[in-house]
């Protein structure tokens, strides 16, 4: 795609699933990345990955972020932009959730939600933009969810998915002017740990036959829509939801 190759991108969440995926295709299409999560091991696995994929033109190495921490994330975005000459792209993925009704759902997880899957993504726009700024633009995408448009039974959980999408657009028009883009991709059934952690066997059947495609998604296809977003093929393209959820929504 135009325009990623060369560029240094952040992605959080990027020891599983689409942060993972997105990290992968990012360093495929020549982007120097930086994986980040709280999962060591696992984040150190994705760079281990993308190190050993000779179709890589990009680099990769891993750092620890809980992007919960405005000070840990302002400082792990202002060590990246110092050491790669600046920053071009951040990816907002990491969240974290359970099949919990809002019955269930706890004080103590409603807070640690809100304090990943909101405040992280809140985090992560603040503390780049004045390296956006210095920089003379970036891109930012954040990860939703159909959950942000679809109502179903893990209310908490679509809170903050749903605050994610509204932020986004709102925020577009104060970053246009400094020359920053800023998206949403909203996944639908992706194959991924977490929906294997929250759904039965029997219940993803029963899913996968609300899809037009009548099949899960892999991670993959989902990092293919946030390297759009992330290219100068999406250069006119600020403020939107990319709904990837085989018309599930």
């Amino acid at each position: 795609m135009r325009g990623l190759h060369g560029k240094t991108a952040v992605v959080t969440g990027g020891a599983s699933g689409i942060g993972r995926a997105t990290a992968h295709r990012l360093a495929e299409e020549g982007v120097d990345v930086v994986v980040t999560d709280i999962d060591d091991e696992r984040g150190e696995e994705t760079v281990e990955q993308i190190d050993a994929d000779e179709t890589a033109d990009g680099t990769a190495e891993f750092r620890s972020l809980d992007v919960s921490d405005y000070d840990w994330f302002e400082e792990c975005l202002d060590t990246v932009a110092e050491e790669y000459d600046g920053l071009d792209v951040l990816f907002n993925n990491a969240g974290i959730g359970e099949a919990r009704s809002f019955r269930e759902t706890t004080r103590e997880h409603r807070d640690e939600l809100i304090d990943v899957n909101l405040k992280g993504v809140w985090n992560g726009c603040h503390a780049a933009l004045p390296l956006f700024e210095a920089n003379g633009g970036g891109v930012i995408v954040n990860t939703s969810s159909m959950a942000g448009w679809k109502s179903a039974p893990i209310t908490s959980y679509a809170l903050t998915k749903a605050a994610v999408l509204h932020f986004t657009r709102s925020v577009a028009g104060e970053l246009a002017q400094y020359d920053v883009r800023i998206n949403a991709v909203c996944p639908g059934l992706i194959d991924t740990a977490m929906t294997d952690e929250w759904y039965s066997e029997e219940e993803q059947e029963a899913m996968r036959r609300q899809t037009a495609l009548n099949r899960w998604a892999d991670p993959d296809e989902v990092a293919s829509c946030v390297a759009f977003l992330a290219s100068e093929d999406a250069s006119y393209v600020t403020g939107r939801a990319l709904k990837v959820d085989a018309g599930y929504v």
